[in-house]
């Protein structure tokens, strides 16, 4: 199956508007959004036979790459060029590589000589390689690297010795993570488990046995969090739950049995074998991390957690109870970000549609508006101004305070909404389609720094482009692309070369699709932030930043907050100016002092030289403390234990679990400066761990009775 890089199936760039017509650039080949090269040069690949185009945004420089490579596809750049899984008669699927030209356009190596296909998949990019998995007779699917050349492409490691695959197509799911990657994996010796690869053979192992034995864990649904990697795995004890790692197998542990027992949290078994995962993602708010999660009672449950046990912790109960013919929908990952505060959609049958804003605490997290459903579970749909990078995705406020979404009514039906934040500045932009019927119904948008366009529909012109600057005067067809009612159903792609790509019907083919671009002036915003990353150094943080290319950039801000919502100027760095390639930036905000919350957070400010402005994603930098220790000291004839603590003082969540990990003690210590007490006399003899947990740091124990 095809696919294409889904990092960029939104804006690649933050845009500035000039007026323009609509141009037809491609004929009746249904061209997809594979990824931007650069910012002249975008790559499509054609549904209609999967061939590979370029396209600067004009008829005459769409063109085919090649007559004989299919795309299969993308992989990850190497400089401006892209590495991709392509294939042809002679040599399979295997792994291929463009700048763009058609004589650029080449075979990186065959690793299946012949037509026989290794099929190169799970990709992922660290320390100037992309790493992979390609199957070949011998070994199976396995690890693999290249530096986009044939003698840089090179054999890893055969976790699965001989034939076998240590897992399938498209399911390593490998993060990148620093200086490692983590992915999922199986060896001889067992099921499904979290494997980490420094990119060397020696230095790709398993990570953590989570599921001891031949029964598999399966770990999936990685995500970045405060430079951990968080992700749900299946263990025998607590089911399918959140687990995090710092790339050790100490630092790898459960961090909350939500739905106890063998209940999983992440996923509802509907009947015996198949199970419904209903998470929506993750979303990041001042350094916590915020997901849905069944505690086995209710549903609608938000958890947040800052990658510890401890300040793993329920946020709100937003929908209550469980019922398998209402599931509710709470859309966190496509949550809008205000001062102060996030917004996130909830929906279910029997409390309607609504918008949410939280705080972050418990009393914080309210309904902030609600919305009819005449046409059933129709819930809000909020319209972020992605960013996305190969490195992750930004979000942005419409034009610094605002942000657009749909909602329905019962008068109005499904139409465009805009908000500020506030009730007063929360209402219907237009009603597009009169009456109760939807006039945004067809979910494809793409921001400019003026402007949304989008899909909407009304019964004169059917589903085509429309633009709105936030006013009812304001929101416009931009043109009626399939004439008088019929549909074009245009899908907005990316923003480059100064041009909106967008594909539509026009109506001349019954199966295939066009091409098209808004012409004008989008000029693009200061720079591409890619990475971003602080940590501690001595008594300073250092942050490090990449640019991915850089127009008319003047400078960067360093800003830094105790609270993550309130920030200062630390300093400025001065930027390139004008570039294409990947750029370092470092920056040392020195002799930092923690607030007692123990947390900083971190921003920079993109500024060009015309005095536009970006914000970064805010990076959070934790206090840690490595100056206490605990051990055991018998007490009596061995009934009880002493926990006793140096260099601690307050609070410490302290654990006890058997040998199977069944957690049998679970206590918040008020005061640990001293000992504490553990009653152990009922426990049966056996092997025990005991977990503690202070400052955010986690310490084991293990004794025998």
């Amino acid at each position: 199956m095809k696919k294409k890089l889904t990092l960029f199936m939104m804006a690649f760039f933050a845009t500035s508007f000039t007026y323009a017509q609509v141009t037809q650039i491609n004929s009746n080949k249904s061209l997809d959004l594979v990824a931007p090269l650069n910012s002249v040069k975008t790559l499509f690949s054609s549904d209609t036979d999967n061939s590979l185009w370029v396209s600067e945004g004009t008829a005459a420089s769409t063109i085919q790459l090649s007559t004989s490579i299919e795309f299969v596809q993308a992989g990850w750049y190497m400089g401006e060029k892209l590495v991709f899984t392509g294939a042809t008669a002679a040599t399979g699927e295997e792994l291929y590589i463009t700048d763009g030209t058609p004589g650029g356009t080449v075979l990186v190596k065959d690793i299946v000589t012949g037509p026989v296909s290794s099929t190169p998949a799970d990709f992922v990019f660290m320390n100037g390689f992309i790493y992979f998995t390609a199957e070949t007779p011998s070994t199976g699917r396995e690890l693999w690297r290249t530096d986009g050349t044939e003698s840089g492409t090179t054999f890893v490691k055969d976790i699965f010795p001989g034939s076998v695959s240590s897992n399938r197509e498209d399911e390593y799911n490998p993060i990148e993570n620093g200086n490692y990657f983590l992915f999922a994996a199986q060896s001889s010796s067992g099921g499904l488990e979290l494997w980490k690869s420094d990119g060397t053979t020696g230095g790709t192992i398993m990570l953590k046995d989570i599921n001891p034995g031949a029964d598999s864990s399966n770990p999936s649904d990685f995500y970045q969090l405060n430079g951990l990697v968080l992700f749900s795995a299946q263990s025998a004890a607590s089911g399918r739950e959140y687990w995090r790692s710092d790339g050790t197998a100490d630092g790898t542990f459960l961090l909350k049995d939500i739905n106890p027992g063998t209940g999983s949290s992440v996923e509802i078994e509907i009947f015996p074998g198949f199970y419904l995962p209903f998470n929506a993602g993750f979303f990041i708010y001042n350094g916590r991390g915020y997901f849905q999660a069944f505690d086995g009672t209710n549903i609608g449950n938000i958890y947040g957690t800052d990658g510890s046990v401890v300040n793993t912790t329920l946020l709100k109960t937003v929908v209550p109870g469980f019922s398998l013919l209402s599931i509710p929908t709470i859309f966190l990952f496509n949550s809008i970000t205000l001062p102060g505060k996030f917004i996130f959609s909830v929906s279910d049958e029997a409390n309607g549609s609504s918008l949410w804003q939280s705080d972050g605490t418990p009393g914080g997290t309210t309904v902030f508006k609600t919305f009819d459903m005449p046409n059933g579970n129709e819930a809000a749909f909020l319209m972020p101004d992605f960013n996305f990078t190969i490195f992750g995705y930004t979000k942005s406020l419409f034009q610094g305070n605002k942000f657009f979404f749909a909602a329905a009514t019962d008068e109005q039906g499904y139409e465009l909404w805009i908000s500020d934040g506030t009730i007063p500045g929360t209402y219907m932009v237009k009603d597009i389609h009169t009456g109760d019927a939807d006039g945004v119904s067809y979910p494809s948008y793409i921001y400019t720094n003026d402007a949304l366009y989008f899909a909407a529909e009304n019964a004169a012109t059917g589903i085509e482009l429309w633009r709105s600057d936030g006013t009812e005067a304001g929101t416009t067809l931009v043109k009626d692309i399939y004439l008088n009612s019929e549909d074009s159903e245009p899908r907005l792609m990316i923003i480059n070369n100064s041009k909106i790509f967008f594909g539509a019907d026009d109506g001349n083919s019954i199966t295939e699709t066009d091409l098209f671009v808004v012409d004008g002036n989008f000029s693009t915003l200061p720079a591409k932030l890619g990475s971003f990353t602080v940590k501690a150094v001595g008594a300073d943080a250092q942050l490090n930043w990449q640019t991915l290319q850089e127009v008319n950039t003047s400078h960067f801000a360093i800003e830094r907050s105790s609270d993550g919502i309130y920030f200062e100027n630390k300093g400025i760095v001065y930027a390139a100016g004008n570039s294409i390639n990947q750029k370092q930036y470092a920056f040392a905000d020195v002799k930092i002092v923690f607030p007692p919350n123990g947390s900083l957070y971190y921003r920079l400010v993109t500024n060009d030289k015309d005095g536009k402005k970006d914000y970064s994603r805010i990076v959070r930098l934790q206090r840690t403390t490595h100056n206490w220790n605990v051990h055991m000291k018998r007490n009596g004839q061995g009934s009880n234990l002493n926990l006793v603590f140096t260099g601690a003082q307050g609070n410490a969540h302290i654990q006890i679990h058997d040998i199977s990990g069944r957690q049998l003690f679970n206590q918040k210590i008020g005061d640990v400066n001293t000992q504490v007490l553990l009653p152990v006399q009922s426990l049966p003899n056996g092997v025990y761990t005991i977990v503690i947990l202070y400052n955010n740091e986690r310490k084991t124990l293990r004794f025998v009775k």
